[in-house]
């Protein structure tokens, strides 16, 4: 993961525009639910801290930041993995797993509180529409920054990424 250096004006630019990177395939475990948008930030900040535990009693590492993996429904309503990477084959007892693709995709970082981040996502589905793409399978945020780091949501940097190859056309 590559170091942010958060005072440096000219990095500022990468908070605000989205960029294609590369991924590597990961396997994430965490709870999993359907759950309604007005719902997604209050659920997921719940059970994140859960899942670590969970892991941790399986004695399981994760690996990186805190993830939430989204999968839009037809009816609204959104799939959610909320959890950690981890490079183990089975998840702790109660949590479930999800893949993540490697290849080509979207990133954009978003400064701030979470309640603001609908503009990270609005960068990476700009960034969809240059690369001439339709509908979104999954998203996932990674939670570089936040509050179990520091108490200023103002310093809060999370990452929303959608996958290039396994948007459909």
């Amino acid at each position: 993961m590559a170091n942010l250096d958060l005072a440096d004006p000219l990095r500022e630019t990468a908070l605000r525009d989205a960029e294609v990177v590369t991924c590597s395939r990961a396997r994430i475990a965490g709870f999993q639910a359907v759950v309604r948008v007005p719902e997604l930030r209050h659920w997921t900040q719940n059970v994140l801290p859960d899942a670590a535990a969970a892991l941790r009693r399986r004695g399981a590492r994760p690996v990186g930041p805190p993830i939430v993996v989204l999968r839009p429904r037809s009816d609204g309503a959104i799939e959610v993995t909320a959890g950690y990477q981890i490079d183990s084959a089975s998840p702790a007892d109660g949590l479930g797993c999800e893949m993540l693709p490697a290849g080509p995709a979207a990133r954009a970082v978003h400064a701030g509180p979470h309640e603001s981040l609908l503009s990270a996502y609005d960068r990476v589905l700009e960034r969809l529409t240059v690369r001439l793409r339709g509908t979104v399978p999954v998203m996932w945020e990674e939670y570089l920054v936040g509050p179990e780091l520091t108490d200023s949501p103002a310093a809060w940097r999370t990452a929303v990424i959608c996958p290039l190859n396994d948007v459909a056309a």
